[in-house]
């Protein structure tokens, strides 16, 4: 698997009663990832989801059209009136921010589960500028662990739920540092009030299982986790399997990296040990400041 490389560029223009219009994504390359639109064997494409909503100095933009679902750029409209003020430099940007804040993103603890994907909301990017809002690469906070799962039986998954065995937070707020001058410093990124060590995979309809292995990611804050995790296989009828993710020697986890802990069969009252087998990188590992 090979995961495109991400890249953001912003386009201005003259604002319009207060409403500022910023363009994210560069066409004919590849997208903002909020999701992935292709998994074929040339790589995963991605593309922003319908509802998207990306915060600019503190300003929440409009909710992004379900007519941009999948679209490598989109446009997002924000409305800066009464709060002109803030459409000043440094530009700083987030994507799953906390409205109401200009430096904090939320990890969901909850995570839909999609077919072979992630959902939309759960992989935190921010992005700054001293200068202007154009041309703007948007940077992940994130890292994503994927188990694949297989069973004869054709049980269906009800949950799959993560713990920090470290104590790590894994879900939440978290803040960004600021730098002076006010750009953002991503080297400085910590949880902020109301976090947990859990996050949990939920399948609403149930996602049934069979021979042929289906892929699970769940998006978890980059960073240094001690003691690996633990995990908890749910099926709908309440059986279970314990699952003890080990990376051996990585202990970091990069931003932008997916961590593949290979496939796995569900047994009931089962206990596994299952250690990274691959990791890809889906995001441009550079910062564009300027």
């Amino acid at each position: 698997m090979s995961i495109a490389a991400l890249a953001s560029a912003c386009q201005k223009q003259a604002p319009t009663d207060d409403l500022v219009r910023v363009r994210l994504g560069i066409e004919g390359q590849d997208p903002t990832k909020t999701c992935f639109i292709d998994q074929s064997a040339t790589g995963y494409s991605v593309g922003w989801s319908g509802g998207d909503k990306v915060i600019m100095n503190g300003v929440e933009s409009l909710a992004l059209a379900a007519s941009s679902e999948g679209s490598a750029s989109a446009t997002f409209t924000f409305n800066f009136k009464g709060q002109t003020d803030k459409l000043t430099p440094p530009y700083n940007l987030l994507y799953c921010g906390v409205a109401g804040t200009d430096n904090t993103v939320f990890f969901q603890g909850t995570q839909k589960e999609i077919d072979g994907n992630v959902a939309p909301n759960t992989l935190p990017m921010y992005a700054t500028s001293a200068s202007t809002y154009e041309n703007v690469t948007m940077n992940h906070l994130a890292s994503v662990l994927k188990i694949s799962l297989t069973d004869t039986k054709g049980s269906t998954l009800k949950r799959i739920t993560v713990e920090a065995l470290g104590g790590e937070k894994l879900s939440g707020k978290f803040s960004l540092g600021k730098a002076e001058g006010g750009k953002f410093d991503a080297s400085v990124f910590s949880p902020s009030g109301e976090n947990a060590t859990t996050v949990a995979i939920e399948s609403e309809s149930g996602s049934k299982l069979g021979s042929v292995a289906k892929d699970f990611y769940i998006a978890i804050p980059a960073g240094t986790y001690t003691k690996g995790f633990y995990g908890q296989i749910i099926m709908a009828d309440n059986s279970l399997m314990e699952v003890y993710f080990d990376t051996m020697s990585e202990k970091t986890f990069g931003r932008g990296v997916i961590y593949d802990f290979g496939t796995n069969a569900f047994v009931n009252m089962g206990k596994v040990v299952v250690t990274v087998c691959g990791t890809e990188n889906f995001n441009v590992e550079a910062f564009n400041y300027e």
